[in-house]
This record gives structure tokens, sequence and C-alpha cells, in this order.
């Protein structure tokens, strides 16, 4: 399912391009509308993967609600909409990466296509995104082992002026800034693993992890800790710029819409429940 975003001034754009989304089978969508900039940005704070909007609106313009939405969901695809064809904008869209320009003259079999296309890069990006080099597989298992016992000690109560001890050992490798809020999530596996798969389990501790990454577009920093063979915690803490925090929806939105987007990914992994 992907969510499609339109959002125009003209009540009966809105409309017709509504009812044309409906109406495509061949494309699993939620459909949201919004009819000017503000009331666009009040939906950021779900996941959008696709936007159809148009370029000209009073107020907030199609330009400064994309550069917002780029901000929040980088692999959003955004397909400007306009009625006439302006050099200024089209050179102002094309400024920004996984755009396109179209006439609203163009009809709707070729909006509709545009958001077809969309969808499938978004698709390749994810494919592309999961081929995970081998040095980075080796960074995520090593950051694991560093933070395992410490992480393990925060989680069963370890006494704080033990824990501080802990991080100072690690010098530099502590991954986390003691003074930034850290969110958890804690997962479970459904069913008792196979021998086999427990011999597997730090190997899927290290996909989940570049799994969350991916899906959190590596704006948290993420190590995981096992409590047991069927148990472990991930640690997520936020880590991007002060452009972005300008910007950013709230840390625990984000970490649910883009760990909602990634389950059937990691129920292919392990059967999990998450909480």
């Amino acid at each position: 399912m992907y969510r499609l975003l339109i959002v125009d001034d003209e009540k009966f754009i809105v409309e017709s391009m509504l009812d044309l989304f409906s109406r495509q089978e061949d494309m699993e969508l939620e459909i949201l509308t919004a009819y000017y900039g503000e009331e666009a940005l009040r939906l950021l704070q779900s996941k959008i993967d696709v936007i159809l909007l148009d370029i000209n609106m009073p107020g907030l313009s199609g330009i400064d609600v994309a550069r917002q939405i780029t901000q929040n969901w980088p692999l959003c695809r955004i397909i400007f909409l306009t009625g006439y064809s302006n050099f200024a904008y089209i050179y102002q869209s094309n400024l920004m990466k996984n755009t396109t320009y179209l006439l609203k003259t163009e009809g709707n079999e070729t909006i509709a296509q545009a958001v077809k296309d969309a969808i499938t890069e978004i698709e390749e990006e994810k494919r592309q995104q999961q081929i995970c080099s081998q040095l980075e597989v080796n960074n995520v298992y090593l950051e694991y082992l560093l933070h395992l016992d410490i992480l393990t000690d925060l989680l069963h109560g370890k006494k704080q002026y033990e824990l501080q001890k802990s991080i100072q050992d690690m010098h530099n490798s502590f991954l986390f800034h003691t003074d930034s809020p850290v969110y958890l999530l804690y997962m479970k596996v459904k069913q008792k693993l196979s021998s086999e798969n427990e011999r597997d389990f730090h190997q899927y501790l290290v996909q989940i992890t570049l799994f969350l990454r991916q899906g959190l577009n590596h704006k948290f920093k993420i190590v995981l800790a096992d409590l047991d063979s069927r148990t472990f915690v991930a640690f997520l803490q936020p880590d991007y710029t002060a452009e972005d925090s300008a910007t950013f929806v709230t840390p625990s939105t984000y970490i649910r819409e883009g760990i909602n987007e990634q389950l059937e990914s990691l129920s292919s992994i392990l059967p999990l429940h998450l909480f």
C-alpha cells in the first residue's frame, strides 16, 4: 500500500484526481487530499510516498511544500502539476530530487502513468538499499558487540554511576549522546527458533538493524541488544542536522511511520511482535 497525497487549491482538480486514482485497480493506494499548502504540511506527519502537487498555489507554494516533504520523507516522489508552462517553475522543480513536472492539460492517462512510474522508482530504490556491502554489515555487527554489555546492563537496571564508568571506558566508541533522548523498540520472536536459527540469531540482528536504518532514512543511530534468543530491544536516537530539526516531524512519529513500512520485510526474516 502506497500513500498518495493530492494538493491543489482548485477543488474540481482535487476531486477529479481523487476519482481517477480511486479507479486505478492496478495500484494499491491510500489517498489523502489537501486544498492549500498549509493543510498539506499538517498531513506530512504521516509518511507520504507520492505527492501530486499544484506548483502555483496562494500562500504556501508547491515549491515550499516540496522542500518540506523532502526533509521529512526523502524517498517521496513529487509530481508538480500546473495549468501552464512556466520556465521559472520548471527550473526550480528540476533543482529538486525525485521530481516530475506535468501540465494539467496532459490528460489523466499521462498523470496516472507518472504515479505508476514513481511507485516503480520507489520499489527499485528500496531494492537497491537492501543490497548492503559487507563492510556495512561488519560495522553493524561490531557496533552490536561493542554496545551489547552496556545496553543489556541498562535494561537490567544497573546503577547509573556504573553505567557512566562503562561509557567512559568505551571512549569515543559509544554511539549515543548521553544528553539526548533515546527511543526503545521492543521486539519478540513469536515462536521458538530452531537450533539452526539460534546459530544465525546474531546475523538476523544485523539484518534487522540495517532494515530499520533504511526504513528511517539513516536519520537515527540504531543498535540492537538481545535479552535472550527470542527477545531483543532496538535503541534509536535521532541523528539529523540542525536544518532537519527545524522541519522534522516528531521522532516517535517518524519511527512509527518508518517501522510500519519495514514490517513486511522484517517478517520475512523473523516472525516478530513489535511493541
